[in-house]
């Protein structure tokens, strides 16, 4: 009887415990922590983003890639068509040792296709990822290398408030960030949300340059966004960001499916108005087949992935040598100086 009471106490307090993380709302320093932990979680995914960029309801783009993050390795991959109808593939990769970008070229008098080598670069991955905390969290809206970039770029849309940058994140982590109000809703279907209204007003230019027009007027961002219970992540959101007399009104609406228990974006739609006359722009991404992705020998991310052979570890790198082309030019430019000097001592 007591280890069934016990039992039961402890059941109870799980229970409690649950509905206390669904039923109470999160504060700023609590959404960052939630966040960062979601944001570690999907550099580690694979699957396919097909986007289309459209103008008054016009297509503008269209897309389509292949990704693959196993943070700090990574690699995107492309499908093209050329003019003959032969389908061509691309691939840019960071790997162990080196990072390379390939393309297949069209076939030539009836040879099969083939790839070449674009850009291979022996720079080993864990000194080109320098993010110890994941970029998107720091105060740089855009991370700085090119690896987090990629990651930031496909897998943090459900956490931006501004079209493709503008994170939540980083808005939060700044004292002009202040929440307005801050509440649980139930929609009408029974789903639950933590919506939060908000503004970020800075005049601090240098610091906020992504969203800077009128140097003369303060950066004013306000706006609500709807989170879900899971990650606290956007599941619509509307704001306005005002520069000056410029007013841009941006809408996001998210849509997630959950995998191995973590919520990844299956679609985003994102709806950009001006209110100028200017054309509306939206963009809408899928994200098809999308799973979280760990490699054990990481050899998609080599050229022999691609039946490429493996480049010798030993040989320079095949990188812009500046250092020649600035030697290079200061030789011609001594030998043109001594000749027009020899030239004026002739003449005297």
């Amino acid at each position: 009887m007591f280890i069934f009471l016990i039992m039961f106490s402890f059941i109870e307090t799980i229970t409690l415990f649950a509905d206390d993380v669904i039923e109470r709302v999160y504060d700023s320093e609590e959404l960052i922590k939630l966040w960062d932990e979601y944001l570690h979680k999907v550099c580690h995914v694979k699957g396919t983003v097909e986007w289309v960029y459209k103008r008054n309801g016009v297509v503008d783009v269209e897309k389509k890639l292949d990704i693959f993050f196993d943070y700090p390795f990574a690699a995107r991959e492309t499908v093209r068509k050329d003019e003959s109808g032969n389908i061509l593939r691309g691939a840019r990769a960071y790997g162990k040792d080196y990072n390379f970008i390939i393309r297949q070229s069209p076939p030539q008098n009836d040879q099969p296709i083939k790839w070449r080598i674009d850009e291979l670069l022996f720079e080993p991955v864990h000194k080109i990822a320098r993010g110890a905390v994941f970029p998107p969290l720091s105060v740089n809206d855009v991370p700085n290398d090119p690896i987090s970039f990629g990651i930031c770029i496909y897998m943090c849309k459900s956490l931006s408030v501004s079209g493709d940058f503008g994170y939540l994140p980083n808005f939060a982590k700044q004292d002009e960030f202040k929440i307005m109000s801050n509440e649980l809703i139930t929609d009408e279907n029974g789903n639950k949300f933590q919506k939060i209204r908000f503004t970020f007003y800075t005049a601090d230019l240098g610091k906020y340059p992504y969203e800077v027009i009128d140097e003369k007027n303060p950066t004013n961002i306000e706006g609500e966004v709807f989170l879900t219970t899971k990650y606290r992540l956007i599941a619509k959101s509307t704001t306005s960001c005002r520069y000056g007399k410029q007013l841009r009104e941006i809408k996001h609406n998210n849509f997630y499916e959950e995998k191995s228990d973590i919520p990844l974006s299956a679609a985003i739609d994102i709806k950009i108005d001006d209110h100028d006359g200017t054309p509306v722009y939206e963009k809408n991404y899928t994200y098809k087949n999308f799973e979280i992705y760990h490699e054990t020998d990481h050899k998609r991310f080599t050229l022999s992935h691609y039946g490429v052979p493996e480049p010798d570890l030993g040989n320079s790198p095949r990188r812009p040598n500046y250092l020649r082309y600035i030697l290079l030019v200061s030789a011609i430019h001594l030998i043109l100086t001594g000749a027009w000097k020899l030239n004026r001592l002739r003449k005297k």
